[in-house]
């Protein structure tokens, strides 16, 4: 899914005020350079308000303009240095901090520009703005909560402002308060019935709570205001694909890439929706794919690799596995996959050597847990296979293969009562241990 962040078009702000200037050279210069400005011409415009300043090194919404004509051409650092000799020129010019917070926000200096608009607010507690800036760099810094009140102080400021419910969403959703990021995209919506990314953040939090339907509704609303909107249509194939609607979820899948022929993530998840449908040979095509656009998508490469699983081609999920792990080497499912493999190939210590990693690295693994258990009872050593699938019993009830392989391992051990209790709890799981009787 993807992964959701803080995001805003800010106005940048400076004051046009022309000023009388002690030579009309000067003057000739800075309406010049504004004219540029708003023309897009940045560098001809720094070119002017650089006359300006030689000839008055006093004027301080001159440095401004060349901060802001060097923000336009992505030149932060050199838009920070002007807007520094703008606030050196007039302490209290609460605009030039404003806009040195936009800068500073685009460098990734969030705590300067959390100071900067505290200035500019203290010298103008009106200034709305600078309150909006303000907690996008507190959520960008992970104070969701600051972030929040920021945002509150906007709505006081400007009711009408659906940005500022729309960032209190983000931050809600940041804080995994889903309800609370609904309530606040659905007056973000209120405010504008044809507001996209509203409908399509508002269907991001129903997944979280699995209220699958409404987020299928919210993602149609999304692509009925921007058909061009893949990532709308991946998420509303992952949304039916959790209501198990895979044929649904590959049409829109297929949407996606229809927009967006190299979208790594929907030939993946069309992949795992095939897959669900055991259409093998077309979930491989569409993980391979995805590899051919992204050589190094570990989870294409592991996914693959359980499917070749089931398809009996060993071979090639080890092939795959290890390619994952090599590419991620801290993926435990990878190893705990591959531990599966080797397992089904009798190599039982190295499946329990992969285990040993993937519990290392996720110590709550309940399949990581099973697959050593199984490696470990097929190698006689039953006490501790009996441990370990209990331990995956207790994280996640209900496995029948650690129940078959509990009762393989009482049963070698003597303890026929406790044996047949955990086959028979084996094969009401799942009746194909009917034909695997302990011998």
């Amino acid at each position: 899914m993807k992964k959701m962040i803080f995001f805003v078009a800010c106005i940048l702000l400076c004051t046009n005020t022309f000023l009388i200037f002690a030579q009309d050279s000067a003057k000739d210069y800075y309406n010049r350079g504004v004219t540029k400005y708003f023309n897009g011409d940045y560098k001809g415009a720094i070119e002017d308000f650089l006359k300006v300043t030689n000839l008055d090194p006093e004027n301080k919404d001159a440095y401004c303009y060349i901060g802001l004509a060097k923000s336009f051409l992505k030149d932060y650092k050199g838009a920070i240095e002007y807007y520094t000799k703008a606030i050196e020129t007039d302490s209290k010019y609460a605009l030039a901090y404003y806009n040195r917070a936009l800068a500073e926000v685009n460098l990734g200096d969030f705590a300067g520009a959390i100071a900067d608009n505290t200035e500019a607010i203290k010298i103008d507690p009106q200034f709305t703005s600078a309150y909006f800036n303000r907690g996008i760099a507190k959520g960008s810094s992970s104070d969701y909560k600051g972030a929040i009140e920021d945002f509150l102080k906007v709505i006081k400021l400007q009711p009408e402002n659906k940005e500022a419910y729309f960032s209190i969403g983000l931050a809600k959703y940041s804080l995994e308060d889903y309800k609370g990021a609904i309530e606040y995209y659905t007056k973000a919506i209120e405010k504008d019935y044809k507001y996209a990314l509203a409908y399509y953040n508002r269907a991001e939090a129903e997944q979280k709570i699995g209220e699958y339907l409404k987020a299928i509704n919210d993602y149609t609303e999304a692509i009925k205001i921007d058909p061009k909107n893949k990532e709308a249509y991946h998420d509303r194939g992952f949304a039916k694909s959790n209501l198990n609607d895979h044929l649904g979820a590959i049409k829109d899948y297929t949407e996606a890439i229809k927009i967006d022929p190299k979208y790594a993530l929907a030939y993946f998840s069309r992949a795992n929706s095939k897959k669900a449908l055991k259409d093998y040979s077309g979930a491989i095509k569409d993980h391979t794919e995805a590899i051919k656009i992204d050589n190094n998508y570990s989870p294409a490469y592991n996914n693959r690799g359980i499917i070749k699983i089931d398809m009996g081609d060993h071979k090639g999920a080890l092939k795959d596995l290890t390619k994952a792990i090599e590419i991620e080497p801290n993926y435990a499912l990878a190893y705990s996959n591959r531990a599966d493999v080797k397992i089904k190939i009798g190599d039982y210590k190295g499946a329990i050597e992969d285990c040993d990693i993937a519990l290392e690295l996720d110590p709550d693994m309940f399949v990581a847990y099973n697959n050593r258990g199984v490696a470990k009872v097929q190698l006689g050593e039953f006490r501790s296979g009996i441990e370990d699938l209990s331990k995956a019993l207790k994280i996640r009830p209900n496995i029948d293969e650690a129940y078959y392989y509990l009762g393989k391992a009482k049963f070698l051990l003597g303890d026929k009562a406790g044996a047949a209790a955990d086959y028979k709890k084996a094969c009401e799981l799942n009746e194909k241990y009917l034909k695997q009787p302990y011998e």
